[in-house]
C-alpha cells in the first residue's frame, strides 16, 4: 500500500496541464491480445495523464498512448506517444463518464503517422 501511495504522489509531481486531446490507447489482456480503447485527456503531464472514456482498461494495465495534437496547413500532424501503467480508474462528473489516471513511464512528441 505505501508503495502504491508513493507512485501516486511520484506521478503527481509534474506540472498538469489541462488540455482536451483526443487519444488512443492499446494493451494486452490476460490472453495476450491486443484490446483497443480511445478517448480524451482531462489534463497531461510529463508524469502521466488523466483519460476520459466510456470503460476504462484495468487498473495495472500497461498501456502504448497516442494523444493527438491539432494540426492544420502550415504543420504536419504530431502525437504525443506514451507508454505507462493504469493507476486508477474513477467516476467522472456522473455515472455515464469514467476516467482513468496512467502513470508514464514516458512520453516523447512524435511526427508524421499514428502508431496505434
Amino acid at each position: 500500500m505505501a508503495d502504491e501511495e508513493t507512485d501516486t504522489r511520484q506521478a503527481r509531481e509534474g506540472a498538469r496541464y489541462a488540455l482536451s486531446l483526443p487519444v488512443a490507447f492499446a494493451w494486452k489482456d490476460d490472453k495476450n491480445a491486443w484490446q483497443r480503447g480511445a478517448g480524451l485527456t482531462r489534463d497531461i503531464s510529463t508524469r502521466g495523464a488523466f483519460i476520459l472514456v466510456p470503460e476504462p482498461p484495468p487498473s495495472g494495465a500497461t498501456l502504448e498512448i497516442e494523444a493527438y495534437l491539432p494540426w492544420g496547413p502550415d504543420s504536419l500532424p504530431a502525437c504525443i506517444f506514451g507508454k505507462g501503467r493504469v493507476v486508477r480508474a474513477e467516476p467522472w462528473r456522473d455515472a455515464h463518464a469514467r476516467g482513468f489516471a496512467v502513470d508514464a513511464v514516458r512520453f516523447v512528441l512524435r511526427r508524421g503517422e499514428h502508431l496505434i
